[in-house]
């Protein structure tokens, strides 16, 4: 695939819940190697929902290639993602999913079947997805998003539910695939091999940033603006500074929902 430009958002709301809409004035710029890192809820699977044109505007602008989202509908090899929903379509097994949808958009059929075989879970092939564990699941949504011919590839949480050994090799695959993939996560372990990956934070339904993934873990977590910051974030109405040598280090967070216990503390 050529080279891409960049996703572009500008003062983006999308989404509801609780009579609340999820995604509050988002703007910022999507590259290949950018990770959104956030705690569960803050909003990170419906931005990818607006970027698949799964999740309508209530108001702002995504341009995808310098292309509006609201003209994109259709345009082949662009973008795909690991969201169950886009998979789960046809009440077919795994191996004929991925056999329609690579012949529909274009792919490698052996590429995906040398990842599920890389992962052990070759006895899913015959499977309908329905029937798989939530870690299976997680394995082939990922290999099938892998495994398409097209510019981007979304992974929404991709080692939910993998064990060590997955979770090692999923992130050498995804480190390997870099040029295309933007992803979200609420994990923090992996954020020193992210070497050159922009991360923005998201809470809450908006994100801050960006700041390189090899920064965060020499950072902490204190509360209100504090002068050596590196970045500056909101939660429930209060700035927290991540500053490096103070408060409540990253690299001690196994999951950025931790964030939650500076502002209970």
């Amino acid at each position: 695939m050529g080279w891409c430009m960049p996703i572009v958002l500008n003062d983006v709301y999308a989404g509801y819940r609780k009579g609340q809409q999820v995604l509050r004035g988002i703007t910022c710029t999507l590259t290949p190697r950018t990770l959104i890192l956030g705690p569960n809820g803050a909003g990170k699977t419906t931005l990818f929902r607006v970027l698949l044109g799964l999740t309508p505007l209530a108001k702002g602008r995504v341009l995808i290639d310098d292309i509006d989202i609201n003209r994109i509908s259709g345009v082949k090899g662009l973008l795909t993602a690991n969201l169950e929903e886009i998979w789960s379509l046809l009440w077919l097994p795994i191996k004929d999913i991925a056999k329609l949808y690579i012949d529909i958009v274009g792919g490698d059929l052996d590429r995906f079947r040398e990842l599920v075989k890389t992962f052990r879970v070759e006895h899913t092939l015959n499977k309908k997805m329905n029937a798989l564990s939530a870690g299976e699941k997680r394995i082939v949504l990922n290999s099938l998003a892998l495994s398409l011919d097209t510019k981007y590839v979304l992974l929404d949480e991709p080692f939910e539910n993998l064990d060590p050994r997955a979770r090692a090799t999923m992130l050498k695959i995804i480190l390997e695939e870099g040029h295309r993939i933007i992803m979200n996560t609420h994990a923090t372990w992996l954020l020193d091999r992210l070497e050159s990956w922009r991360t923005y934070i998201m809470v809450a339904g908006r994100v801050f940033g960006c700041i390189d993934a090899t920064e965060l873990p020499k950072l902490g977590i204190v509360e209100g603006v504090d002068p050596k910051a590196k970045l500056v974030i909101e939660v429930d109405d209060r700035k927290l500074s991540l500053v490096e040598g103070s408060g409540l280090p990253i690299s001690r967070m196994d999951s950025l929902d931790r964030l939650y216990e500076v502002i209970t503390l």
